[in-house]
């Protein structure tokens, strides 16, 4: 299957993280294909000489579910492209919140995430990843012996 993925990416342009493909099975259940799948594995394989048919679904995943989660465990979802900005989605945190943008710091996988970087630019391939939000801190002092 994955020279079908590559075959149909080559086609379309885009990259293979950028679509899905689902097949249904004999039993009428929609199955998620991934390029590691065979023919086989997916009983499609035809005996006695016939021909298989299969009609494959193809699903972009253009928008992401992107979860933007506060330090108290909040989560707000947002509808976003691959490569759009971060900057809406993260101004639409802080109106809903209620607090200034340039009070919250954004993390990804405990790394800072600037406005302009975009889902794809930070490596965000799955559905509903959490970005965290945290109060950026101000002040403070150390205590020394």
């Amino acid at each position: 299957m994955e020279n079908l993925f590559n075959a149909y990416a080559a086609h379309k342009n885009i990259p293979v993280d950028d679509f899905s493909f689902t097949c249904n099975s004999n039993d009428g259940n929609k199955i998620k294909i991934s390029p590691t799948h065979t023919a086989k594995m997916l009983n499609l394989e035809a005996s006695d000489d016939r021909l298989v048919h299969v009609i494959i679904h193809v699903t972009f995943s253009y928008v992401f579910n992107l979860v933007i989660r506060s330090g108290s465990g909040e989560e707000i979802t947002f509808k976003i492209k691959k490569d759009s900005q971060l900057n809406k989605a993260f101004a639409a945190y802080c109106e809903r919140v209620g607090v200034a943008l340039e009070s919250v710091r954004f993390l990804f996988d405990g790394e800072a995430v600037r406005g302009e970087k975009t889902l794809r630019g930070i490596g965000m391939k799955q559905d509903y990843t959490v970005i965290e939000a945290v109060m950026e801190q101000t002040g403070g002092f150390s205590v020394r012996d």
